[in-house]
């Protein structure tokens, strides 16, 4: 019946904006994740030579200070 191919049609364009909608937001959440993921490498790098510094400076207070027994 026409009722059903005007319902069917209606039904359809509305699946297909959510769809396209649907798109849009993962497109945003993959974004989001990259510049995350971006954001913790900085800090693992950030982490990694504050670490090299911290070893330096106590490897350097241990050649000035040896541990006594």
């Amino acid at each position: 019946s026409y009722l059903a191919i005007f319902v069917e049609a209606i039904v359809g364009r509305a699946m297909f904006g959510q769809t396209r909608r649907d798109a849009q937001i993962l497109r945003e959440l993959r974004k989001m994740e990259l510049e995350d993921r971006e954001h913790h490498k900085e800090e693992d790098a950030i982490e990694g030579d504050l670490l090299r510094m911290v070893t330096a400076l106590y490897q350097a207070h241990l050649a000035q200070n040896p541990p006594t027994k």
